[in-house]
C-alpha cells in the first residue's frame, strides 16, 4: 500500500484534468482573511454579491447544528456566527460545483448531498469528542471528494468505475486502487491537488490525499503526524454514518470501514463511546428534523415524476441520515422502500406509502417534543 503521495506522482497524476483556478472572491477574501484584523463587515459585503454564495451561506447558519430559535437572513450576521474560516470552506466548495456542466451537476445530485451530511456530521463527532481540530474537520468532510466531480468532467463512465472500487474495497484492494487501474489516477489524487492550490491548511490537503489510505495509516504506530488520524478518525465514522458507500458507490455493504472501522474506534476511544451515548444520537436527530421536510417533498416529486433512479436515491440519502437517531420505524421504512424500487416488486408503491407517513409520523412526534 502506498504512503503520502509525492509531487511527483501527483503531477503525473494530473495530465488531463483540469483544476478550476481559484475564483477570484476567493483570493478577495482570503487577502481579507490574512490582514492583521479581518474586516467581517468587507467579507459580508464581497458574499453578498454572488446570490449564490449568499444562499449556501444563509442555508448553513440556519440549520438544525447551530440550533437558532429564529432563521437569519442577513448575510452580515451570518458570516459573524460562522467566522470567516467557516465562511471560506463554504464558499470553495460552492464553486467547485460552479465549475460543473448542468448536465454533471445532475449527474452528480447525490455527491453534493453528502458531501454536507459528512462535512456536518463530521463537525459533531469532532466537536463530541473535544478535538482541537473542529474547523479542520469541517472543512475535510466538505472536501474530502472534491475530486469525483473533477474525475467525472473528465471521464464520462466515472461513476460506474466508482461504485466498482467501493465493491472492490477492503484490506487488499482501496478504492483509489481500482481508480488507478482505470484512469492511472484518482480523486484523492485530485482533490489534493485542487485543496492545495486553493490553499486549504496543509493537514486537511494529506488528509484529503490520504483518505482512502486509512487502513495503513491506523496500522502505522510510527511517529506519523497524529493529526492526520485526529482527522481522519472523524472523516471515516462520518463517512460511514452518513452511508457514502450506498450513496456514492450504491453498495449495500461498507467494505471500507469493516477494514479500517475497528482501527479508527480504537485510536479514538471518545468516537467509541460517542457511537453510543443518547447525546450524540440527539445531535443526529437534529441534523435528520432539520432536512426531512424537504426529504420528504423530494420523494413525494420524484414519485410523482416516476424517476426511480431520483427516487432511489432520495430514500438512499434519507436511509443513511437515520443511522444513530433511534429512530428504527423510519429506518425500516427506508431501507423496505429502497429493496422494492430495487426488485421493481409489486408491493413498491405500499412500501412508499408506508415511508411517507413514517415521515409525517416522526415530524410530529418532533413537534410534540418541542
Amino acid at each position: 500500500m502506498s504512503e503520502e503521495l509525492t509531487s511527483e506522482q501527483i503531477q503525473l497524476a494530473l495530465q488531463g484534468i483540469s483544476v478550476p483556478p481559484q475564483p477570484q472572491i476567493m483570493v478577495d477574501l482570503q487577502m481579507e482573511q490574512y490582514m492583521p484584523d479581518p474586516d467581517l463587515g468587507a467579507i459580508a459585503r464581497l458574499i453578498a454579491q454572488d446570490p449564490g454564495l449568499s444562499g449556501a451561506l444563509l442555508k448553513i447558519v440556519n440549520s438544525a447544528h447551530y440550533g437558532l430559535s429564529s432563521k437569519i437572513a442577513s448575510i452580515d450576521k451570518a458570516v459573524n456566527l460562522l467566522g470567516s474560516r467557516t465562511v471560506i470552506n463554504l464558499i470553495n466548495a460552492q464553486s467547485i460545483r460552479g465549475e460543473m456542466t448542468d448536465e454533471a451537476i445532475v449527474t452528480l445530485n447525490r455527491f453534493w448531498d453528502t458531501a454536507q451530511d459528512v462535512a456536518m456530521t463530521s463537525l459533531t463527532l469532532a466537536k463530541r469528542i473535544g478535538s482541537q481540530t473542529v474547523d479542520e474537520s469541517y472543512a475535510l468532510g466538505l472536501f474530502h471528494d472534491c475530486g469525483i466531480p473533477l474525475m467525472l468532467k473528465r471521464f464520462p463512465d466515472y461513476m460506474t468505475v466508482l461504485e466498482e472500487a467501493y465493491a472492490n474495497a477492503g484490506p487488499d484492494c482501496r478504492v483509489v486502487d481500482t481508480e488507478n487501474h482505470a484512469f492511472d489516477t484518482n480523486h484523492s489524487v485530485v482533490g489534493y491537488y485542487t485543496a492545495k492550490s486553493w490553499r486549504l491548511p496543509e493537514h486537511v490537503t494529506n488528509a484529503i490525499a490520504n483518505h482512502h489510505n486509512a487502513l495503513a495509516i491506523f496500522q502505522d504506530d510510527s511517529s506519523r503526524d497524529p493529526t492526520l488520524k485526529n482527522l481522519l478518525a472523524p472523516l471515516k465514522m462520518a463517512e460511514h454514518i452518513c452511508q457514502s458507500y450506498r450513496v456514492l458507490g450504491s453498495q449495500d455493504v461498507d467494505h471500507e470501514w469493516e477494514s479500517v472501522g475497528p482501527l479508527v474506534l480504537d485510536h479514538e476511544e471518545g468516537l467509541r463511546l460517542a457511537a453510543g451515548k443518547a447525546d450524540l444520537a440527539a445531535d443526529m436527530l437534529a441534523m435528520l428534523l432539520a432536512s426531512l421536510d424537504a426529504d420528504r417533498e423530494a420523494i413525494r416529486a420524484a414519485r410523482a415524476s416516476q424517476d426511480v433512479h431520483a427516487l432511489i436515491e432520495r430514500i438512499h440519502r434519507l436511509h443513511g441520515a437515520t443511522r444513530y437517531c433511534g429512530v428504527p420505524q423510519l429506518r425500516s421504512a427506508c431501507q423496505r422502500a429502497e429493496t422494492l424500487l430495487k426488485q421493481g416488486a409489486p408491493h413498491t408503491e405500499e412500501a412508499l406509502n408506508d415511508l411517507d407517513k413514517a415521515i409525517i409520523r416522526l415530524e410530529a412526534e418532533a413537534r410534540v417534543m418541542a
